[in-house]
């Protein structure tokens, strides 16, 4: 089983792998692989163990804006929503593997918060020798374009569209709480 741990940069993945509740609801220990979307997810030679899929839903967005042809982020979140463009994705969603995904919900003023406080940015083991710096400014440039619920909204879609059951948490506190997606907007701060 695929377990994809995702949301955007900030909203706690790293962290929440590493939590007892995460063993709790996925059955897999602390010490389980974890894959991120960087170069080839190395998932396609064939997976012999459950694992985790460390994923940015903000990735997409991230992508478009720093292609060449483009410049500062647009003011909707059309390019945040296209999915389909990040060949990691692709990837594993091609993968025969059974997927579960978790969605860890934040408000962007807890993502920028957090933003702000963090030094360092996490990687699979043996790509660094040391983690190198969080770029928080371009993290905090792309969280005023986005509109979030538009964004969990279309990644829920994403996840239906490729069958991948998922489970919404709210993640603005540890632990994270169950939440419907009827919570969405009171939980990013919209009601």
């Amino acid at each position: 089983m695929i377990w994809i741990i995702s949301g955007p940069s900030n909203a706690g993945k790293s962290t929440f792998i590493r939590s007892p509740q995460c063993s709790a609801l996925t059955g897999l220990p602390a010490d389980a692989p974890v894959f991120f979307p960087i170069g080839s997810t190395r998932l396609s030679g064939g997976i012999d163990r459950d694992c985790f899929f460390h994923y940015n839903i903000l990735r997409p967005a991230d992508l478009e804006r720093r292609a060449p042809s483009r410049g500062a982020p647009s003011a909707s979140t059309a390019d945040a929503i296209d999915f389909a463009q990040d060949p990691q994705w692709r990837e594993v969603t091609s993968l025969p593997a059974a997927k579960a995904a978790i969605v860890l919900v934040v408000d962007a003023h807890t993502l920028a918060a957090r933003a702000i406080r963090r030094r360092a940015v996490e990687d699979s083991p043996g790509v660094h020798t040391t983690a190198p710096i969080y770029p928080r400014e371009r993290w905090l440039a792309l969280y005023g374009t986005v509109n979030f619920l538009e964004l969990y909204r279309a990644w829920c879609a994403e996840l239906d569209g490729h069958r991948i059951g998922y489970r919404l948490l709210d993640a603005r506190t540890e632990p994270c709480s169950d939440m419907a997606p009827a919570a969405l907007p009171a939980v990013l701060g919209l009601e």
